[in-house]
């Protein structure tokens, strides 16, 4: 939580932060208009937006298995937390009016890494 708490902090950083773990990517996205691209192989597919601002009067996206249109999204109302991206989509588009937390998952622990020291 002390991680998610940094990134609304810095809210509008340059270059943008994010949050990786051996099995999921977090960013947040601030309001207006954002492109995801999906298609670097690495995706398992399942996504969330998390409003953690406080409530986020419209949420529309496209790419999603249930996409939304014009959603209310708060933790009174409702999150999008098991979402899937669509069979097919390289780019997911997300028009938010608030601040929300972006999450998906990823193969990245599937792949080795090495490093030499």
């Amino acid at each position: 939580m002390a991680a998610i708490h940094s990134l609304f902090l810095i809210s509008d950083p340059s270059p943008p932060v994010h949050l990786l773990s051996s099995d999921s990517f977090i960013t947040l996205l601030p309001p207006g208009q954002h492109r995801i691209a999906v298609d670097t192989g690495l995706e398992e597919g399942h996504c969330g937006l998390i409003p953690i601002s406080g409530t986020v009067n419209s949420m529309t996206t496209t790419g999603l298995t249930w996409n939304l249109d014009h959603h209310k999204l708060s933790f009174e109302h409702f999150i999008d937390t098991n979402n899937i991206i669509a069979s097919g989509t390289k780019e997911v588009t997300v028009d938010t009016s608030g601040c929300v937390l972006w999450t998906i998952s990823h193969r990245l622990s599937s792949y080795p890494i090495s490093s030499s020291l």
